[in-house]
């Protein structure tokens, strides 16, 4: 009965406990690239060559060699790469079995049949096991206790 109130707290808490992990996933890439451009701050500090030759490549003052393959992507390769790439987001993200059966018992009509049957037993314990009645004491007439 209690899972029938309480399913769809408990996916949204898995929703949540799944939106932390990639944060805690994307804020772990940031301080990699932190890591990474304090580096190059540092390696632009001690050799002011460095600048030039970054300057060079970032802007395209320096020209390619003729015989460099610059590949082309369509507009459809890009668009495929992207569904892949969302795809994978997608299965990365959840936890197969809780989560199935969580998604599951959270379903209107589950959730329904989760109450009744929790109902149902609740009623079926309190008749079987319900303690027994008391017998009352039996009580003397007044006239009884006159007499004696």
């Amino acid at each position: 009965m209690t899972l029938s109130f309480l399913a769809l707290e408990i996916l949204d808490n898995y929703e949540s406990i799944d939106e932390i992990k990639r944060i805690e996933a994307s804020n772990e890439k940031l301080q990699e690239l932190i890591n990474i451009y304090e580096k190059q701050i540092e390696m632009a500090k001690s050799d002011p060559d460095i600048l030039n030759r970054l300057q060079r490549k970032t802007f395209g003052t320096e020209t390619p060699p003729e015989d460099a393959a610059f590949p082309q992507a369509s507009q459809e390769l890009i668009k495929l790469a992207r569904k892949a790439l969302a795809e994978t987001e997608k299965t990365i993200a959840r936890p197969a079995k809780l989560r199935k059966y969580i998604e599951h018992s959270a379903e209107k009509k589950n959730r329904l049949g989760l109450f009744y049957s929790g109902a149902a037993l609740i009623l079926i314990a309190f008749i079987c096991f319900s303690a027994p009645k008391r017998k009352q004491p039996v009580k003397q007439k007044p006239e009884a206790q006159a007499q004696g």
